[in-house]
């Protein structure tokens, strides 16, 4: 009995932080990749790429500092980089999308330097941080 009652001040709980305090960000899968007008077979070159619908993840986003990251990853020197707050059942998606649009700038989860890795760190509840790192200018 009581172990229900916890569970659904929790979701409770849970539901109003991310109503009161969360973002959304777009979250973009693979997209497909299609001969185009300009198709060379011989060079591998004029692929055309049509992005699916994008999926709205709500999470809190805090700006990282350059220090901070440095510390993170020693030998790193990104310009901007973000750490996402999110559901931990929304991490999987994160590792598959091919770009994350937040305020209209791409992030991604992977850079160079990182290989194949994911920063992310463990919060307490059902939560997780994950760093995202800026795509370009």
């Amino acid at each position: 009995m009581t172990k229900r009652i916890f569970k659904k001040i929790h979701s409770i709980i849970k539901k109003q932080i991310i109503e009161d305090f969360y973002e959304t960000v777009w979250v973009y899968l693979s997209s497909e990749k299609t001969k185009g007008s300009a198709y060379d077979p011989y060079r591998e070159t004029g692929y055309t790429k049509t992005n699916q619908s994008p999926i709205p993840i709500k999470c809190q986003i805090n700006q990282l500092t350059t220090d901070s990251l440095i510390r993170r990853e020693i030998g790193l020197s990104v310009k901007d980089a973000i750490e996402a707050t999110v559901s931990k059942n929304e991490i999987s998606l994160l590792k598959i999308a091919e770009k994350i649009i937040y305020k209209e700038k791409t992030y991604s989860l992977y850079l160079d330097a990182l290989g194949d890795r994911v920063n992310v760190t463990n919060v307490p509840g059902d939560f997780a941080k994950i760093v995202m790192f800026r795509i370009g200018n």
